[in-house]
């Protein structure tokens, strides 16, 4: 459980990449916590749940970098306004369940969103929501062995 596991954890962390930790609990909270995160990379099964929460309240007060790369199950991530002021990179990639985002328009610092293997329709939505000036979005080939 990472609530307990973050103690643990260097408090001057700059960065932090989780890769197959099926985490069931949504980390952000707590990976908030840690004042000097700077990038932040969610790799394939980092985290196993539906729902993910950016909280406000002083979370990533300087992440600058986050990655989500293939949370399986992930359906919606929600960013409150306030949680990480100073992203300038969110790469979303291989979410293929992921509906529905909330809060992208409250990262004030975003200067670059980047989704890869996205269905159309979700790259619609953000399109449409923030814009072309932020947004890169690309397909990656698939393998077929």
């Amino acid at each position: 459980m990472i609530k307990d596991d973050i103690l643990l954890l260097p408090q001057k962390l700059k960065i932090l990449t989780l890769s197959l930790s099926r985490l069931k609990e949504d980390p952000m909270s707590v990976l908030g916590k840690l004042p000097w995160l700077n990038t932040l990379r969610l790799f394939a099964s980092s985290y196993v749940g539906s729902k993910m929460t950016c909280p406000a309240l002083q979370h990533f007060p300087i992440l600058r970098v986050l990655k989500l790369w293939s949370p399986e199950e992930l359906k919606e991530c929600t960013v409150e306004q306030g949680a990480m002021p100073q992203l300038v990179e969110l790469e979303i990639r291989g979410c293929e369940k992921l509906e529905k985002t909330d809060g992208l328009e409250h990262l004030p610092a975003l200067k670059e969103l980047i989704l890869t293997n996205m269905t159309e329709d979700f790259v619609a939505d953000v399109r449409r929501r923030l814009g072309r000036d932020k947004l890169i979005s690309r397909t990656l080939p698939t393998s077929h062995n």
